[in-house]
Formats: C-alpha cells, structure tokens, sequence
C-alpha cells in the first residue's frame, strides 16, 4: 500500500476529568501577549496529549461561552476571535502504526507547539522527566516554556530535565570551559524559567570522563526520559549519533564518543562526548524530533520514507511508538501532498513581510547589514532595520572608512573620525549597534584575502541569522567590491562547515544609485510609518554628505515610488486591486542558502555586474 497523507483532525468529546486541564491549556493562548486572539488547532494540539482531540465545535462553543461570561462580569478582558492555523498531517507508513507529522507555516509556531505539547504534558503530570539538548531551534521552545512558567500557567518545580549530551576536553583544552552544553542550556533557559538546580541532571564534568560516564548511566537509568525533544541533524543524525543503524548503534544506550576529528564549528574544540543512544531514546515514553528551514527539506523527505531505518533520525521516526516530527513549511518543501510551498505570506512569488506577520519570520534573530560605505545602511534598508530591531539584535557593520568623501578643511584621519560618528549616531536612530571593519579594498580599489580573512571572522563571531548587502548588479565600484567579499567570505565558511551552517538568509539591498529591474527583487518590506520617519532621521545624521547630496529626498522619494507602483506592478496585476500596505515599501531579493553552489551563483552574476534573478531560477 502506497504511503500517505491525510489530515489529523479526528473529532472527540472531552470528559469531566480533563475540564480543569482544558482551562489550564486554554489560559495559555488567552495572555497579555495575545490578546483577543487564539489558534483552534493549537488547543486541539496541547489537548491531544491526553488522548483527546476536541473538535472545532467544541472548542468554538468554549470560546462564545469565556466571551459571554466576561461580558456578563463587565470584564475588561478583549473577546477572543478564532484564527484557523494550518492542518496537521498524519503521514501513515505501515497498518501497525503510524506517526505525525507536524507541519508548521513558520519556526516560531513550530516552537510554540513544541512547547505547547510540553506544558499540556506537564499540566496533566508535573513529575515528569524531560531529556532536552542544545541548539537554536530547541532553544526557542524552551524559551517558550519559560513564558508560560513567567506567567504562572505550568510549574516546573517538580519537572527534572535531563540533558541528552555533553563535551568533555582533555589535557590540551584546559582553558576551555568545562560543561558547555550545561552552560548554555542554563543561560538560555534554566536560569530564566528558575529551575531548581537538583531537578538539572547532567553528566558530571568534575569527574574522570570514565566515572562521569559510569555515573551518567546510573542517572538515567534512575531517570528514564518521559519525553525527548531533539533536533535532527544533517544526513538524519541525532546529536552524535552518527552513521547507518547497520553499524550496531541502536543497542546503544549513555555511550563516550570520540569527537576530535570533527571540525572547531561542531566540537568547539572538545575532543570526547558523553550521549544518549539510541536504546535510551526508544525508552522515552515520547519522542519529539525537530527539523526546520531549507537545508533540512531533503533530510525530512528522506527519513520519512526510508523504511530501511539506516539513519538514527529514521529508525526512531518508523520504530518508536509515540513520536511526533515537527517541520515547518521549509524544511517540508520536497514533500507531496503537504501544501507546504504555498506560502500565506508570499503573493505572486513576492514574500511580503508586514507588522501581521513580521514576528513569525524576524525573533530573537541576529541581524547584520554590511554598509559599504558609513551611510548606506540607513538610505538602503534604514527602515527595514528598524522595523526588525524590535524583536531582534540589528547591526549595522560597516566596511570602509569612507575617507575619500569631500568634507571641507579636513585631513584623511579627521574625515574617518567624522564618517564613523556618523555612522554610530545612524545607527542609534535605528536601534542597532554599529560595528566598524575599515577593509583595505577601500584603498587598494580591489578585494584581497586580508578582507575576506576579517569578513569571514566577522561573520563566524557573530553567528547571523540574516545578512543584507548590496546586491550583485550594484554599479558601484566599492559596493560591488564588499558584496563580492562578502559573498566569498560566506562560501568559505559553508564549504568548511561542511554543509552544517545553520540556514543564512541573505537579502540584497537597492539603492538609488542601483535601482533594481524588474524580475530582480522577491521580497517586499512595508515597515511602519515611524520606522521610515526613523530612516530619514538616521540619514540625516550624516551630516557631511547630506550637506553635498540630499540622500535623505532621494531615499524617500525610492521608498514612496516603489510603494506607489510595487502593490499593483507586482502583486495584483494592472488595473487590479492591490493589497493594503504602508505607503513606502523596501525591496529586496532574498534567498536562504545552505550550500557554497548558492553562492557561485550569485558570484557568476557579480562577475557580469548583473542583478539577481528572482523568478527564473
């Protein structure tokens, strides 16, 4: 029988013994945060923990009666408005069984359903054993967790996490911190949501690495993990649990792994790991795996239909019997039948980021934008910026001194100085910090290895979600100079990580300068009114050009007429209705690259001076 899809929307009635839950888990999507609004599928989600799945009706009738009952009690709380989210999928594999596949528009609420699923799970029992592990996916799930303990809807004081891994280093690495695992899960969540530190169980890095391994195996053998929340890996690793089922690593349970031979970006300098096996894994009562963006698309489509189990990630989907996969729409890209291509977001292939839904693609991200010259960041992307820094760290790095500009009565290091304040008080206006590379290309007219060399690091110590730069048809002699180090630098890294980046979006800017064709920009930014008034304000900073050339009227004259003509031009057709946006828009071209052959691409295009192509590749 050919495998399948088909919606996970089984209706049942809840009982009197789960009422008390239910309003629990209800209080979780009725807060401060969001009011007036509450997602029916993910209270069907949070219940079917307890072997129920109220259906839209029920849930609807909840709703009319909390609404009814605070308008009798004058409450000033605002009537809750149902907001259908997207189906989830129960991909069937074998008669016996079946696991679910959980598909998701954004990462965002792919981790708050993660976290969802924990606090009903903790909700119904408080003593629960949670196996969690390191990474930037998992880590907003927990932060999520920590939101509901903040606003007392779960309490953790009876919940133990145990971690699912962690580094040792010998001799040679005694500079290097010890537990680092343990360390950053404390700054990102167990401090935050205020953990008791005897419900934290970790192997023990004072030991020998033969006694902690010793001594880890007696915890989790007195501490089965009721759940495990993992990220998979590329090739369907599982932490490091690496290679094919065939080599005998599913009889394994806290096993040492030698993890010298790895790179810096994955071991960090740490030669030994302390893991949870496969055995352990099978033994949690519930297994939740997570895999998000792009570059995990083709590991999702493979491990949900290798039915061999010859990766870890697969053996545990087809062979445990309570685990879910959670994916958002990018990483289910290669799958049939999912409806994860059609992106709510993007219309007519135009990804459109609005204050509706900026949120769902923009937290808690590291944000840098590369301005070639002090002021290009605030006339090119001043009010996107500003619009992301709310929720996110923006930065505005900036490449070269710009000493060749004419500012009167002044000497080369004086016009630095000067620029370089600029560009500070610039980035203020913006809510971003401002970073200064001063890349000898300025000077010597041409890259060289010493800027890729600084790009590079640059880019390795501040680990960006998102970078913006000029794009490659730019005509500028310096921008196309930053854009192609830049571009290099990121190929660089992604051939030396090995494909094991985590997913970088680019996003490519238009100046006035360099206006982009049509067919050359995808992505629609329509910050608010203030965010643009924050772009002039930044712009003006610069006091010594504008005084020379209006760049304030020029960028805002670009803005206005790409929000004029871009809505009908690109998104509703001519003569037709176009869609409610603000009246000045930023355009970009935006791609998530996971692989150096991305960027030869676009370095072939810099090559020609030719601009992206945004809808013919």
């Amino acid at each position: 029988m050919r495998s399948k899809y088909m919606f996970f929307d089984k209706a049942f009635s809840i009982t009197e013994e789960h009422e008390n839950q239910l309003k629990e888990i209800f209080n979780m999507f009725v807060t401060k945060e969001h009011p007036g609004k509450i997602r029916v599928q993910e209270l069907q989600f949070a219940l079917s923990s307890m072997g129920k799945q109220p259906n839209k009706e029920y849930i609807e009738a909840a709703i009319n009666e909390r609404n009814k009952n605070n308008n009798n009690n004058n409450n000033n709380e605002d009537p809750v408005k149902l907001n259908i989210s997207h189906s989830d999928f129960l991909y069937e594999t074998k008669k016996e069984y079946s696991f679910v596949v959980n598909i998701s528009r954004t990462t965002k609420i792919l981790t708050k359903r993660v976290a969802t699923m924990l606090a009903s799970n903790l909700i119904k029992k408080p003593k629960t054993v949670i196996g969690i592990s390191v990474g930037a996916t998992t880590a907003n799930c927990y932060r999520n967790i920590t939101k509901f303990r903040q606003n007392h809807l779960i309490n953790l004081e009876e919940t133990k996490f145990i971690l699912f891994d962690e580094f040792f280093a010998n001799e040679n690495g005694k500079s290097l911190p010890k537990a680092p695992h343990l360390k950053e899960l404390k700054e990102t969540f167990f401090d935050k949501a205020q953990i008791p530190e005897i419900n934290i169980l970790h192997p023990d890095t004072n030991l020998s690495f033969e006694d902690s391994l010793e001594a880890y195996k007696e915890i989790v053998k007195e501490n089965k993990p009721d759940i495990l929340v993992l990220g998979v890996g590329p090739g369907g690793v599982l932490g490091w649990n690496l290679g094919s089922t065939e080599n005998n690593i599913k009889e394994k349970g806290i096993h040492s792994i030698d993890i010298t031979d790895f790179t810096f970006q994955q071991n960090k300098g740490y030669n030994k790991c302390i893991s949870m096996g496969l055995k352990t894994i099978m033994e949690a009562k519930e297994v939740y795996l997570l895999a998000v963006a792009y570059n995990k698309a083709e590991v999702v489509k493979d491990i949900i239909e290798d039915t061999e189990n010859k990766t870890p990630a697969s053996y545990i989907l087809h062979n445990h019997p309570n685990v879910v996969l959670f994916i958002d729409n990018r990483a289910a890209g290669l799958l049939t039948n999912s409806n994860s291509s059609q992106n709510q977001d993007s219309i007519n292939g135009f990804l459109l980021i609005t204050e509706s839904n900026v949120d769902d693609y923009f937290t808690n991200k590291t944000i840098i934008c590369f301005s070639p010259h002090p002021d290009d960041t605030a006339i090119s992307a001043g009010a996107t910026l500003s619009f992301l820094s709310k929720n996110n760290r923006t930065i505005s790095c900036v490449c070269t001194t710009g000493h060749r500009a004419y500012i009167s009565n002044t000497t080369a290091n004086e016009r630095v100085s000067i620029r370089e304040k600029e560009a500070t008080n610039e980035a203020k206006q913006i809510n971003s910090d401002a970073d200064f590379l001063r890349l000898p290309l300025y000077d010597l007219g041409k890259m060289s290895e010493t800027d890729i060399n600084i790009v590079k690091e640059y880019i390795e110590k501040n680990n960006p979600d998102c970078i913006f730069l000029p794009h490659t048809g730019d005509s500028h002699p310096t921008h196309q100079e930053v854009c192609k180090t830049i571009l290099v630098a990121i190929q660089r890294i992604l051939i030396e990580r090995n494909d094991q980046l985590p997913l970088c979006s680019l996003f490519m800017y238009e100046g006035p300068w360099s206006l982009f064709p049509r067919g050359s920009y995808n992505c629609i930014f329509s910050p608010s009114e203030l965010d643009f008034k924050k772009k002039l304000l930044a712009i003006r900073e610069h006091v010594s050009q504008t005084a020379r050339t209006p760049y304030d009227v020029a960028s805002d004259a670009l803005s206005l007429l790409r929000g004029s003509l871009v809505p009908e031009q690109d998104l509703s057709g001519f003569g037709e209705k176009p869609p409610e946006m603000q009246p000045k828009v930023e355009l970009f071209y935006h791609i998530e690259v996971n692989n150096p052959n991305q960027i030869l691409k676009l370095l072939t295009l810099h090559e020609k001076h030719l601009p992206p192509k945004a809808h013919t590749e």
